[in-house]
């Protein structure tokens, strides 16, 4: 675990979500940092997916079905990828 040397949710630039200048590595070999990091909030994640079906009966016994499916068709882009 790194070692936190400053808030990471101050100074932040633009587009940033955490300082990456606020971690450093353990001083000691085999020493560890604190378990307890204050929360870093992340981007925005949004999933736009969409599915369509239609089913047709053929016979008593018989069905069909029609299905569309598409994945993220708002095309959007995502800004954390």
């Amino acid at each position: 675990m790194p070692y936190l040397t400053c808030n990471p949710k101050s100074g932040l630039g633009d587009g940033q979500c955490f300082n990456p200048s606020c971690f450093s590595d353990p001083t000691e070999v085999g020493g560890n940092g604190p378990y307890v990091w204050p929360y870093l909030r992340g981007p925005a994640y949004i999933n736009s997916d969409l599915s369509l079906y239609k089913n047709f009966k053929l016979t008593e016994r018989q069905n069909i079905q029609f299905r569309v499916s598409a994945f993220n068709f708002l095309n959007h882009p995502l800004r954390q990828f």
